[in-house]
C-alpha cells in the first residue's frame, strides 16, 4: 500500500458529473443519519456501490450509485415507502451477494416494516424487483453476517408500547425476505427510559466463528448515551462479555435485563458531565480480535482487544482537537477517517498501524469541496477486498446550505 491518491475533489468540478447528479436534487448519504444503518457502502468487482435518499421524509426514495473507474452513474430504487418517516431517520442498507446481485433493504425506523429489494440483473443498477418485507417492529439495521442466502442483523426495536427499544438479532432470507427474530435485551423503557441502540457501524473480516455486538445505553431523560455494554457469542443464542466471565442462554433463560448488562457486560462509562456522551463509532473483527472506536470521558480512543480479553491489548487516544469516527481495514493497516476541529488541522483518511502506532495522513479531505458533514462521509466498508491499484468512491454528504441549493453531492475516487 503505497497511498491514496485523489482524483476528483468534487462533483461541482466537473460539469459532466455536476448536471448528471443534479437530477438526484437533495441527496444525503445513508439518508440524514447515515450512521443507523450498515453498511450503505460497497466496493465489488471493480466498482463501489453507494445508497442514499433523497431530503424527502414523505416517500423516503433511495437511490444508488455505481461508481466504475471515473464513470459515475445513479438511479433510484423502488417507488419509495407508503408511509413517511415521522422523525426523518430514513437510512437505506446495502448487500451484494458472491454472484453480484444488488440487495437494498429501504426503511422507515419508525413505520416498519423493512423492504427488500434485489437488483434483477447482477452488478446492475437499472432495475430492481421487491423481494418482500421483513419485521413489524424493528430499527437500526447493523450486518453481522452474509452469505449468498441469508443476512444477520443486530436491531434495535422501535415501539416503545412493546417496552421496546430493546436489542435483538434479525436472521433475513434474502431470496424471500423470511425472517427470525431472538430478543437479547429488555430495555424495559417505560420504566427505565433507556433505549438499547446498536453499535453503527461493524464489519467482520477473516475467519472466525464468534460475533461481537455492542450497546449503546441513551437514557431519555437528558438524550445521554452514558454506558457501552460489549457482547460476544458463537451461536447467537448464549451471549457472554468480552473475558467470558458471565454468559447467559437468551432463548432458554431469557433476555439480558438492564441490571445484568450493566453488572457483567458494561465496556465503558462516563461521568454525567461528559459533554461528548459515550457512544461507540465504529467496529472492525479481524478473525477473532475486535478494534473499537468510541467516544467516553471526553477522550475518543482507538482499542484492540485480543478473543478472550476484556482489557485492551493496544490503545489509541486522540488530540483533544481531533476526532477519529468510521475504522476500515486494509490488510495491513487500520484506516479511520479522522476530523480536526481546529482551523488550521486536516482532515481525511488517515492510516494505523496495526498496533496502533504510526498515525499517517493518506488522503486529505476539505470541507465544503469533499463533504459537508464529515460524520457521513463513507468509503467502502469492505476496502480490505479492492486489490491495489484499483480505484474505489468515497462519497459525501450533500447540504443544502450549498450553492447551488439542490444540493450536489461531493465526491472522490480514489486509488488504492
Amino acid at each position: 500500500m503505497s497511498g491514496i491518491s485523489k482524483f476528483h475533489k468534487t462533483i461541482s468540478s466537473s460539469l459532466s458529473l455536476k448536471s448528471y447528479y443534479l437530477n438526484i436534487g437533495k441527496w444525503f448519504l445513508g439518508g440524514q443519519l447515515s450512521t443507523l444503518t450498515s453498511p450503505i457502502t460497497l466496493w465489488h468487482n471493480g466498482s463501489t456501490y453507494s445508497l442514499g435518499y433523497e431530503n424527502n421524509i414523505t416517500n423516503n426514495q433511495v437511490w444508488i450509485v455505481k461508481q466504475t473507474g471515473f464513470n459515475i452513474e445513479s438511479n433510484t430504487v423502488g417507488i419509495g415507502t407508503v408511509a413517511p418517516e415521522p422523525l426523518n431517520h430514513p437510512t437505506p442498507l446495502l448487500i451484494i451477494d458472491d454472484l453480484g446481485y444488488i440487495y437494498v433493504i429501504q426503511n422507515s425506523f419508525h413505520v416498519s416494516p423493512f423492504n427488500l429489494w434485489r437488483s434483477d440483473n447482477p452488478e446492475d443498477i437499472s432495475s430492481f424487483s421487491l423481494i418482500g418485507q421483513f419485521d413489524t417492529d424493528g430499527a437500526y439495521l447493523t450486518m453481522i453476517s452474509q452469505n449468498n442466502t441469508n443476512a444477520v442483523f443486530v436491531t434495535r426495536n422501535s415501539l416503545a408500547s412493546s417496552d421496546g427499544f430493546h436489542q435483538s438479532i434479525l436472521e433475513v432470507n434474502l431470496l424471500t425476505a423470511a425472517y427470525t427474530k431472538t430478543q437479547l435485551t429488555y430495555a424495559d423503557y417505560n420504566t427505565t427510559g433507556i433505549r438499547h441502540y446498536p453499535l453503527f457501524t461493524y464489519h467482520k473480516v477473516g475467519n472466525s466463528n464468534i460475533y461481537y455486538g455492542f450497546i449503546n445505553h441513551r437514557r431519555d431523560s437528558d438524550l445521554t448515551y452514558l454506558k457501552v455494554s460489549a457482547w460476544k457469542s458463537t451461536d447467537l443464542v448464549t451471549f457472554s462479555n468480552l473475558d467470558e466471565t458471565f454468559s447467559k442462554d437468551v432463548v432458554s433463560n431469557g433476555v439480558l435485563t438492564n441490571a445484568e448488562l450493566e453488572a457483567n457486560f458494561k465496556f465503558v462509562e462516563s461521568s454525567t458531565n461528559d459533554l461528548n456522551r459515550t457512544i461507540f463509532q465504529g467496529a472492525i473483527q479481524v478473525d477473532d480480535d475486535i478494534y473499537v472506536a468510541y467516544n467516553a470521558n471526553n477522550e475518543i480512543k482507538i482499542e484492540k482487544y485480543l478473543s478472550g480479553s476484556a482489557t485492551p491489548s493496544d490503545t489509541y487516544t486522540f488530540p483533544t482537537d481531533i476526532r477519529g469516527s468510521f475504522l476500515y481495514w486494509n490488510t495491513t493497516k487500520i484506516f479511520v477517517l479522522v476530523q480536526d476541529n481546529t482551523l488550521d488541522g486536516i482532515s481525511g483518511i488517515y492510516s494505523m498501524d496495526l498496533d496502533l502506532t504510526n498515525l499517517k495522513l493518506e488522503a486529505e479531505l476539505k470541507q465544503g469541496l469533499d463533504y459537508e458533514t464529515f460524520s457521513y462521509y463513507g468509503i467502502p466498508n469492505n476496502l480490505h477486498e479492492v486489490p491495489n491499484g484499483e480505484y474505489y468512491l468515497g462519497i459525501g454528504r450533500s447540504d443544502t446550505t450549498q450553492t447551488p441549493e439542490v444540493g450536489v453531492v461531493p465526491y472522490n475516487v480514489f486509488k488504492k
